[in-house]
């Protein structure tokens, strides 16, 4: 059987952070790795370095 990766990228709106991410933890996440076929799912925070 192949075998694939999902990508998202997401951007949050400044001063709502912490509810984005408690909505992605307890409810996204879950959905997700609950979805057949999918055996897992993560969040992983990109850390975005200024260049002048």
């Amino acid at each position: 059987m192949p075998r694939y990766k999902m990508l998202v990228l997401s951007r949050t709106i400044e001063g709502k952070e912490d509810q984005y991410d408690d909505c992605l933890q307890n409810t996204d996440l879950i959905k997700i790795g609950a979805t057949p076929g999918f055996v897992s799912a993560q969040n992983i925070k990109m850390a975005l370095r200024q260049t002048t």
